[in-house]
C-alpha cells in the first residue's frame, strides 16, 4: 500500500492512496489480469479501480484529472509498481 504525495514533475502533485488488489478478479476486461489497484485522490475523494498500465484516459475519467497530469500518472505508476 502507497499513501503519500506524488508530484508529477510539471507543478501538479496529489495525494494519492494506493491499494493493490493483486489477485483479485472483476468481471469483463479484467477476467483475466489480476494485477489490480484502486487509486483513491484524497484531494477529491476520487476513486478508480486500474491496472498499472492502464491508458492515461482513464484516470481522466475517473479521477476527474487533466490529461497531462494523467499522462503523468501513468507513467509514474509504470515506473513504481
Amino acid at each position: 500500500m502507497f499513501v503519500g504525495r506524488v508530484d508529477l514533475g510539471n507543478g501538479s502533485g496529489y495525494e494519492l492512496v494506493i491499494t493493490p488488489l493483486k489477485g483479485s478478479v472483476m468481471e469483463g476486461q479484467w477476467d483475466t489480469k489480476t494485477d489490480l489497484v484502486l487509486i483513491s485522490v484524497i484531494q477529491s475523494g476520487r476513486c478508480c479501480t486500474c491496472r498499472p498500465d492502464d491508458h492515461p484516459n482513464r484516470y481522466v475519467k475517473n479521477l476527474n484529472i487533466p490529461k497531462q497530469d494523467a499522462e503523468l500518472l501513468a507513467k509514474w505508476l509504470q515506473d513504481n509498481f
